[in-house]
């Protein structure tokens, strides 16, 4: 029971809860067959997706205050400072921008200790971000919907050419 617990855990965390247009007919008859070994499916998604810290929802709520929606309501992005991420964990943030109704692309771009943003991607399927983090950096990439990116150079500099990089591929992908 604990490897079915450990294994379904990992398809809940990979899956976002078999929310995933990848998810197959396979994945969830294996969630299935995992169910049946008496795992508490209720309690593995609350700890693996959905309890989280105070802090780092005070995080996800200064992102959102922070929030910009451009390029007819297609294009959400928000940039976090050191300061304001204050060693909290940002990630997954990025997934509140993209499922906001009419959002193609959700971008969060987030300062690390060292005055470099890590830019995190995610895409509802018309743009491929990993092409799009590959154009913000060399060493960018990920998948189709999800990738990420680290941006060097001055905030005033990445920040604004990498928000354009996204509104040419959102415009490339009408």
């Amino acid at each position: 029971q604990d490897l079915a617990g450990a294994i379904y855990a990992g398809m809940v965390f990979d899956t976002s809860i078999f929310r995933y247009r990848l998810t197959r007919p396979a994945t969830l008859r294996a969630a299935a067959i995992l169910l049946e070994t008496g795992i508490d499916h209720a309690r593995i998604v609350e700890e693996v997706l959905l309890q989280q810290s105070a802090a780092k929802m005070r995080l996800r709520g200064r992102m959102i205050e922070k929030m910009n929606l451009e390029f007819e309501g297609r294009l959400a992005w928000a940039v976090l400072t050191q300061g304001e991420v204050a060693g909290v964990e940002s990630g997954g943030l990025v997934d509140d921008l993209v499922f906001i109704e009419g959002v193609e692309v959700g971008a969060l771009f987030v300062e690390n200790v060292s005055g470099e943003f890590k830019a995190s991607l995610r895409s509802r399927g018309g743009v491929d971000v990993a092409k799009l983090a590959q154009a913000f950096s060399p060493m960018g990439g990920g998948h189709r919907r999800a990738a990420g990116a680290t941006l060097m150079g001055k905030k005033e500099q990445v920040i604004p050419d990498a928000v354009e990089l996204a509104r040419q591929a959102l415009a490339a992908s009408v």
